[in-house]
């Protein structure tokens, strides 16, 4: 189906008068990947004067991360605390998500920063984003120090976070760190799967 136009959307909102409403269409946009529609449908909620919370943010973020629009994954979530909302673990993870699909490995660590100073404790979908956009950046250095933080505050690193690690080395020619943190996935009873598997052949190509 043809994506609807702004006048579809104007007579289609004045349907819509409570933050449920808003929500729910906010939700329909980000399933069908309609991430303009959703930013507007939010503008709107806004100038009715509708009291905006988490919940229809959060959706409206995922949105954006669905599309890969970092930038405005970003911009969104710096709007919550002005607006008297915290930051909590699932928009976060979102707007992580965001950022490694858009290669954006500082906006990635700028969240992550951001969770520890609201005492949110990141959870594996934050972190795995983190060590990807690291990984995607060549940033090995913080994919390494986030590991090791990982490790220090006991939150189990799985396959995932390791095979981004693994690759960041791999790229910088370091196959042994690679390959050790290879083994550290067999060593967890964690079973590595295709993609762990290939950043450690990678690693011994290079």
């Amino acid at each position: 189906a043809a994506p609807r136009t702004a006048p579809t959307l104007r007579s289609e909102q004045r349907q819509l008068r409570s933050l449920r409403e808003f929500t729910a269409a906010i939700s329909v946009c980000r399933r069908s990947g309609r991430w303009e529609e959703a930013c507007w449908l939010l503008q709107e909620l806004r100038e009715q004067g509708l009291e905006l919370d988490v919940v229809v943010c959060s959706a409206c973020i995922s949105a954006t991360e669905r599309a890969r629009q970092w930038q405005r994954s970003l911009a969104q979530l710096q709007e919550l605390p002005s607006r008297g909302l915290e930051l909590d673990v699932i928009v976060c993870s979102a707007g992580a998500s965001a950022c490694e699909k858009g290669g954006h490995w500082r906006g990635a660590s700028w969240l992550l920063s951001s969770m520890s100073g609201s005492a949110l404790e990141p959870n594996a979908v934050t972190c795995n984003a983190v060590l990807s956009a690291c990984e995607k950046a060549s940033r090995w250095a913080n994919a390494v120090e986030l590991l090791a933080e990982m490790r220090r505050v006991e939150q189990a690193p799985d396959v995932v976070a390791f095979s981004a690690v693994a690759s960041s080395l791999g790229s910088a020619r370091l196959w042994r760190p690679a390959l050790e943190a290879m083994r550290e996935v067999t060593a967890r009873g964690l079973e590595p799967d295709l993609v762990a598997c290939n950043a450690a052949l990678s690693a011994l190509e290079r």
